[in-house]
């Protein structure tokens, strides 16, 4: 009977010690798990961060098309609060429409295709709309994600592109400027050719006509309807950059008083042009 309890106790003791050394390892194991769990979180506050930083707007959709992530730049750029965003529809988000197939816009079609479908779409025009309701101009893409060989969803970038647009409006504006100019500088040209001519031949027929008073008058008056042509000739060349510059004093009111009826004629009926010069002369 003592034989078979102390056999009884050693059996306990080694099933005893058996256990410590399991808890023993599920306590490493636990250990090393929280050690993972805590990288793991790490790494993804860290993607997160790195998602804030980048200036591009990004989103993630599920394959449902429910946003699971959006960055800092996209919330800015379409003027939302993170939690408003998570969980709606993306193309309900961006680009909202009628539920009939006529008003999906090309950007929804884009979308819906790359979480539905697996085909990407690579730097579209487009137009997302805020939250007030406004439209803002973008380029974006939008590519699947796989995993174990199904579409989970897409992630979709895209940029701002109104300052673009302002750029290339002011490249397209100052093109027709450029285009205007050279018009005008070749016009002003053969309009200085022409009064050439009308100015020698008045001045011919005034010396012609010197003792007819009423003639004279008459040349006079055209002659100073040339003259008149010719100075609005002048700014026209001006205008265009083609008119050699020299230096020399001049008097700023008077300038200016040329240049508004200059402009006065040339502005239009829309625009009300004001002239306030000051009483001092002004020299330059």
């Amino acid at each position: 009977l003592q034989e078979k309890l102390k056999a009884d106790a050693a059996s306990l003791l080694d099933k005893e010690a058996e256990l410590t050394a399991q808890r023993k390892r599920q306590a490493a194991l636990q250990t090393q798990k929280a050690y993972v769990d805590e990288k793991l979180k790490a790494a993804d506050e860290d993607r997160l961060l790195l998602l804030d930083a980048v200036q591009e707007g990004i989103f993630g959709i599920n394959n449902v098309g429910s946003i699971t992530f959006i960055n800092k730049s996209a919330l800015e750029l379409l003027c939302y609060e993170e939690d408003e965003v998570l969980g709606m529809s993306a193309t309900q988000l961006i680009c909202p429409v009628q539920d009939t197939p006529d008003s999906m816009t090309h950007s929804n079609k884009a979308i819906l295709t790359s979480y539905l479908i697996g085909r990407p779409a690579e730097l579209m025009d487009s137009a997302f709309t805020k939250k007030d309701r406004d439209l803002i101009p973008v380029r974006f893409s939008s590519e699947p994600i796989e995993k174990d060989g199904r579409i989970i969803g897409a992630v979709v970038s895209f940029t701002d592109t109104s300052k673009q647009k302002e750029m290339e409006n002011m490249l397209i504006q100052a093109q027709k400027m450029e285009a205007i100019g050279r018009l005008t500088g070749g016009v002003s040209h053969d309009f200085n050719n022409l009064l050439t001519v009308i100015m020698g031949n008045l001045q011919f027929l005034q010396r012609e006509l010197s003792d007819n008073e009423r003639a004279s008058t008459l040349i006079n008056k055209i002659m100073n309807a040339a003259k008149n042509g010719a100075e609005l000739n002048n700014s026209l060349l001006s205008f265009s950059r083609e008119q050699s510059l020299v230096t020399a004093p001049i008097d700023i009111g008077d300038t200016l008083t040329e240049m508004y009826e200059f402009l006065g004629r040339i502005l239009g009926e829309d625009i009300d042009l004001k002239l306030d010069l000051g009483t001092e002369t002004c020299i330059a």
